[in-house]
This record gives structure tokens, C-alpha cells and sequence, in this order.
């Protein structure tokens, strides 16, 4: 199915932040013809349009968080016969606070976001990839850690990493690259989200440049995992495995 039509890159999450950038760096480290730019918040794609330089900016204003969204997705790439080269699942949120006094309806978007969404467009992308395709899932250094004040966001972030290992196993007789990029605090609207609006701690935070172009680089070269700053990999490798592990 795949290699037909015009070569493109979809990122999620393009409105803010990460996915900002890494369009901003998908845009002139591959050659493509357009870019799909894929977040609920259209005027803010639009400026992420605006920014690029070479590819054909594709706004999708979509709530990924509903599957009928992903299915308009999907029936785009069938139409166009689109070539992916990259997939960047940048899309996620967290809310911050003790579990029971964030509402369950929060926590199930948290899910169908930062899990659902990703496992839906993987599968949908993959048949529209050959040999030397990019898939790179967001985490979070949340992911190897128990968190009291996160937990439904460090557990969705644990599934990311988890199963992006398993599909890069998956895709590697395909020559299809996959990396999970595990940022730690980063210089973006994440924390505002997650405290609904109050200040929070951004120590050790980095600006988003430097993370996704690690993370380019290093699904360039075929990394599991793309951890960026000294701080962050000093924690990687203190990570805790057992609940048990943190005091109450």
C-alpha cells in the first residue's frame, strides 16, 4: 500500500511545545511533501504552519481522544496512498493531584489519549510505511517512575515505553526505526495543563529544541530509547522498578 502517493510525516500534539518543534525539525531533516499537522486547537496549527519552511503544512484540527478522528485519518491516508516517512505520537497530558480528586472522566481522556490514540495511529501507519520509515513515541521519564501525584499519567507513560519496545522487535524485519522519547521537564505549556493553571516546580525543565533533536537523531540511528540532559539520564539510572520502593 505504501510508497504510492506523497511522502508525508504526521505529528500529534502540533500545537504547543514538543510537537511544535519536532514539526519545525521534521520539516528540514527529511524530505517530504507535506506534513500533517494533527491537534484540537486549529488557530494554534495554523501558526505551526506558518513556521514551516519546506514541506506542505496539512492542518487537522482533531480531538484524538475520540476515535472517529483517527478514522478521518485514516481514510486520508487510503485516499492519498500517502507514503509515511515519520510518525511522531507527541500528543499527551497529564493532570497533577491525588488520584481521587481528579474525576474519572479526565483520567479515561488521559488513557484514550496518551495510549489509545498512539496504539490506533501506529497501526494505521504502519501499512502506509517501507524500509527506512520513523516512528517516534513520547513518554516521559514518568514512565520508570511511581508517582503519588501523576499516577494514571506515569502509568500511560510506562505503556508507551513499553510498548514501543515491543514494536520496534516487530518492525525491525521492515527496516522501520522506533524510538520512545523520554523527556524529562520540559520549557513548554505541559506543567500549566497539569496544575490547571497554578505554579509548579520546574526545576532541571530544558527547552524543547534540544529533546527533539536528540530524539531525530537518535531514531535516526535506530535507539530504543532518547533521554535528553545529564540530569535525566543520572535519574534513568537510579529509575525505581517496585511500587514498594516509594515511601507513603
Amino acid at each position: 500500500m505504501s510508497g504510492k502517493g506523497r511522502r508525508i510525516a504526521i505529528v500529534t500534539g502540533a500545537s504547543s511545545g514538543l510537537g511544535v518543534e519536532f514539526a519545525k525539525q521534521v520539516d528540514v531533516s527529511y524530505e517530504l511533501d507535506e506534513i500533517w499537522l494533527v491537534a484540537r486547537r486549529e488557530e494554534k496549527l495554523r501558526n505551526t504552519a506558518g513556521m514551516l519552511k519546506k514541506a506542505k503544512p496539512v492542518v487537522l484540527p482533531l480531538d484524538l481522544s475520540k476515535r472517529e478522528s483517527i478514522k478521518t485519518i485514516s481514510e486520508m491516508l487510503d485516499e492519498t496512498k500517502a507514503d509515511v516517512r515519520v510518525l511522531i505520537n507527541n500528543a499527551g497530558f497529564a493532570k497533577k493531584g491525588d488520584f481521587w480528586e481528579i474525576s474519572l472522566e479526565k483520567q479515561l481522556t488521559m488513557v484514550d489519549l496518551n495510549v489509545r490514540a498512539m496504539v490506533h495511529l501506529c497501526h494505521i501507519c504502519v501499512p502506509h510505511m517501507t524500509r527506512g520509515a520513523h516512528i517516534v513515541n513520547v513518554a516521559s521519564m514518568a514512565a520508570f517512575f511511581v508517582l503519588k501525584s501523576m499516577t494514571t499519567y506515569g502509568a500511560t507513560k510506562a505503556f508507551v515505553l513499553h510498548y514501543t519496545y515491543g514494536l520496534r522487535k516487530s518492525l525491525s524485519k521492515k527496516g522501520i526505526h522506533v524510538t520512545c522519547c523520554a523527556p524529562g521537564p520540559v520549557k513548554t505549556e505541559f506543567f500549566l495543563v497539569a496544575t490547571e493553571g497554578k505554579e509548579d516546580d520546574m526545576v532541571l525543565s530544558v527547552e524543547p529544541e534540544g529533546v527533539v533533536a536528540l530524539a531525530l537523531r537518535d531514531v535516526a540511528s535506530n535507539k530504543k530509547l532518547s533521554i535528553f540532559s545529564g540530569a535525566m539520564r543520572t535519574g534513568y539510572l537510579f529509575r525505581r522498578y517496585d511500587p514498594k520502593d516509594e515511601e507513603d
